[in-house]
C-alpha cells in the first residue's frame, strides 16, 4: 500500500474524531447525565446492537472526493450547518448526502448526537482501490463504529 494513502487514511480518521470531539466539547448539554454508567448501560449501548439503529435525516455533508477520495455525511442531532461548515474547511459543504456509489464507509458514533459516516471512493485525489479491507479494519477498531456499504 502506498505510504501516502496510509497517511491519508490515518489523517482522515483523526480529523473525523477531532471534529466529533470538538463538536461534543462545544455542544455538551448535561455532563452529569453521561458520567454515571452502569453495567446495564454498557450492554444497552453495545456496537452490535447499534448496528441496526436506522439513520436519521442527513444534516449535511463535506465533499473531499477531489482532494482525498472521501465524503462525510453528518447525522447526529448536534450537527448544525454551522458546525459542519466549521469541520469542512478543506472540502465542499452541502445540505445533501454524499454522492453514490462508494466503496463503503465508516459509521461513527452510531445512534449518537455526533453520528457521521465517512464514505470512501475509487475516484478523486487519492482513490481507495486495493485497501478496502484495511479501511474496514481501521473502522471497526474504533469504539462505537461499524463498516457500512
Amino acid at each position: 500500500m502506498n505510504k501516502n494513502k496510509v497517511l491519508l487514511i490515518v489523517i482522515g480518521i483523526v480529523v473525523i474524531l477531532l471534529g466529533a470531539l470538538l463538536l461534543q466539547t462545544i455542544m455538551t448539554k448535561d455532563i452529569e447525565e453521561h458520567t454515571q454508567v452502569t453495567p446495564s448501560d454498557i450492554n444497552q449501548n453495545s456496537v452490535s446492537e447499534k448496528k441496526t439503529v436506522p439513520l436519521g435525516d442527513v444534516k449535511g455533508s463535506c465533499n473531499l472526493i477531489e482532494q482525498a477520495s472521501t465524503c462525510i455525511e453528518y447525522y447526529g442531532s448536534e450537527w448544525t450547518s454551522e458546525a459542519i461548515k466549521l469541520v469542512c474547511e478543506e472540502g465542499e459543504y452541502s445540505e445533501d448526502p454524499c454522492t453514490k456509489p462508494s466503496l463503503g464507509g465508516c459509521r461513527i458514533s452510531i445512534g449518537g448526537e455526533a453520528e457521521m459516516i465517512s464514505w470512501y471512493y475509487d475516484r478523486g485525489g487519492e482513490p481507495f482501490t486495493n485497501n478496502i479491507q484495511e479501511l474496514n479494519q481501521a473502522c471497526i477498531s474504533l469504539p462505537d463504529a461499524a463498516w457500512v456499504e
